[in-house]
This record gives structure tokens, C-alpha cells and sequence, in this order.
């Protein structure tokens, strides 16, 4: 019946060039992506008995079908999940822009050119031929703006774009196993997908038909591609190392369900250990002198440990250290107006309510009271 009504929703909504698929689909046409995808899922976890079962009768959909009830009822990640609400035709001006293929990045708005098939110029770098600007396009953040335009009007039609524009994403643009500085695959954009903006769709949007099985079983075996690339073509240090390390470890916490999953994130850990006293300075400045880099270190590290945290893997104690010291900077270094200094390649920007926020994690009055 589940697998009925999105072929029904989907055979509507599938723009030219990107056919409607349904789970019996999907493993006929990406029969290596689906027999990787279970090959490289820890089937012997109890939870996933049924896909087990379904994979050893070679029962493929069947095996889709378990999998994607087994991400459905699964308690994980339950702070993203998205009430659905009662169906509006209200309107939100920034995701109709996503809608009519105007994006906007670095202050500049620019329509993305459609291929032949009909989908998505994902190499598009903006009206100027810039690259910042094409990576902000495959960071995929309009996810959020999508995701927050239906929490706000109720109006599906933001979902549908969701999984359309994703599914374009991901039938569209694979993965060459190989260092990469495109717009698609350069390893900043595949930690943004894979640690900020995918976590939140994939698992806030199970309980809505409109997003399809054939787009969440391409993102689960698109997961593999971030993590190994994450992994094996990553910055040797700087800010970059933190936000990918950051990035693997997300691959591990979100979808444990993986085999390599620990071993994504002990590698992580392992690598960004020696990290905090390479790049933090005795009076607590990241090491590239750098405002802007330095919060970035400081938050991906923060978010390393509070995810650590979350998903029941424990951290070395330099890593709470080590973000007490960059934090501690930031306060000691903020202006009377409570913005960062505006040194090398900075923005000015208020840091006051960042600060506040780890005071009361680390229990600093004298944050507070800077």
C-alpha cells in the first residue's frame, strides 16, 4: 500500500528526464547501487532481521521495503522528524524562488540553467562563473529553506521539491572514487550535505509519503560515497580537517547501521586528536589567526562532541579542553559591541550570543559577564 500511493505521487510530480521510480524500480535500474548498499549494511543487527531475511531469499525489494519500515520506526535522530500539518496553499517567497530554479548565495541571485534531460545544471557556478558559487549550490542548504517554508505554511509542495531536486541530485552526479575540486564533489560540500543538511531531511521527513523511497534509498548508498570521501581525501589540517573529520563522524552517528560506521569514527577521533594541540595556540587562537576560521574550528569541533555525546561513543578529554580554550578566546577577544575582531579573512559578525551559550555549557561566569 506504501510503495502504491508514492507511485501514484511521484508519476505526477517527475519532471522530463527523471522518471517516476518506485522500490521495484530503483533495483532495476541502479541494480549495483542496491546490492551495495546491502552488501555494506551490518545485517546481522537485530533490528534489521527482515532485511536480512529478504537479502538472503534475494528478495531485493523486499529487502528496500524492510530497510526503509526499519528507518521509519527507528527512535533515532527523533529531533529532526517534521509533524506533518494541515495541507495550505500558503506561500513562503524564498523556497518559491528554489521553486522557479533562482537561487541565491553570497548575495547573488542567478536562475540555474536546466540540463536536456530536464534536471538540474548542477555545475552551474552562478552569472559570473564563480566557483564559491556553484559550491553553495551543491552544499545544498536550500534543503533547509525548503523543509522550514513547509514547517511554516504546510504547503507539500516544498516537500515535493525536496525529493525531486534531491533525487536529480543524486541520479545525476556520481561519484568518481577520486580528490575532487568540482562544484559537486569537493570535500567541504560533501561535509555539508552529509553533516548538516541531509541528517535533517532524511530523517525529519519518514513520515511523508512525498518523500520517495527511491530518493532515500539513493541517499543511504550516497552516504557510503561522502564517507569514503570524507575519509580518504581530506585536508591534512587547518579548519578544513575539522569540518570534514566532522563530516565522517556524521556518516557514523546518523547511519550506524553501516559496517564501517565505528570505524569511520574512530578514524575520526584518531585524527582530529592531535589536532587540538596543532592548531590551538597557548592563548587559545586557532592557529590560523583568522576570526571566522577560528568559530568555524571552534563549532565543528563543538558539534563533533555533542554528537559524540548524543550517540553514545565517548572522546578523549582534550577534546572538552581544547574547546574551553578556543571558546575562552573568542570572549577574551570580542569587542565592546560584541562582535570579533576583523582580522585577515574575517567577516564582522556579533559573537556575544555564541558566547553566552558556552558559558553556560562550561559554567563561565566570566563570559557572562564580558
Amino acid at each position: 500500500m506504501f510503495a502504491g500511493v508514492l507511485v501514484v505521487v511521484h508519476c505526477v510530480l517527475a519532471q522530463p528526464g527523471m522518471p517516476c521510480i518506485t522500490v521495484e524500480d530503483v533495483c532495476k535500474t541502479y541494480p549495483e547501487k542496491i546490492a551495495r548498499l546491502f552488501a555494506k549494511l551490518d545485517l546481522d543487527r537485530e533490528p534489521l532481521a527482515p532485511v536480512k531475511t529478504a537479502v538472503a531469499n534475494n528478495d531485493l525489494p523486499g529487502a528496500c521495503t524492510a530497510l526503509l519500515d526499519y528507518y521509519r520506526s527507528t527512535g533515532w535522530a527523533a529531533k529532526y522528524r517534521v509533524e506533518r500539518i494541515e495541507a495550505t496553499g500558503a506561500r513562503d517567497a524564498d523556497a518559491d524562488a528554489i521553486l522557479n530554479d533562482d537561487y541565491t548565495f553570497y548575495n547573488v541571485t542567478a536562475h540555474v540553467p536546466r540540463r536536456p534531460d530536464g534536471g538540474l545544471d548542477w555545475s552551474y557556478n552562478g552569472p559570473s562563473g564563480d566557483r564559491e558559487w556553484g559550491w553553495g549550490l551543491n552544499r545544498q542548504p536550500w534543503l533547509k529553506t525548503l523543509l522550514a517554508a513547509y514547517s511554516g505554511t504546510g504547503n507539500i509542495e516544498y516537500v515535493n521539491a525536496i525529493d525531486t531536486l534531491l533525487r536529480d541530485w543524486l541520479t545525476s552526479n556520481p561519484y568518481s572514487g577520486f580528490r575532487s575540486d568540482t562544484p559537486q564533489w569537493r570535500g567541504l560540500e560533501v561535509y555539508m550535505r552529509v553533516g548538516v543538511n541531509w541528517p535533517n531531511v532524511f530523517y525529519g521527513l519518514q513520515e511523508f509519503l512525498e518523500f520517495s523511497p527511491a530518493t532515500r534509498l539513493l541517499m543511504l548508498e550516497s552516504v557510503l560515497d561522502h564517507a569514503d570521501y570524507n575519509r580518504n581525501f581530506h585536508a591534512k589540517g587547518g579548519n578544513w580537517i575539522v569540518m570534514e573529520m566532522h563530516g565522517l563522524e556524521s556518516a557514523a552517528a546518523y547511519w550506524p547501521e553501516f559496517k564501517e560506521a565505528d570505524r569511520w569514527f574512530r578514524y575520526a577521533v584518531e585524527r582530529l586528536t592531535p589536532e587540538l594541540e596543532k592548531q590551538i595556540y597557548p592563548d587559545g587562537a586557532q592557529k590560523e589567526l583568522t576570526s571566522s576560521y577560528h568559530r568555524v574550528t571552534l563549532m565543528n569541533f563543538n558539534a563533533f562532541k555533542e554528537l559524540a555525546l548524543e550517540s553514545g561513543r565517548t572522546l578523549p578529554d582534550s577534546f572538552t579542553q581544547g574547546i574551553e580554550k578556543l571558546s575562552n578566546y573568542v570572549a577574551y577577544a570580542m569587542d565592546p559591541l560584541g562582535d570579533d575582531p576583523l582580522n585577515n579573512d574575517s567577516d564582522l559578525e556579533p559573537v556575544n550570543g555564541e558566547i553566552l551559550e558556552y558559558a553556560q555549557q562550561f559554567n563561565r561566569p566570566d563570559w557572562v559577564y564580558i
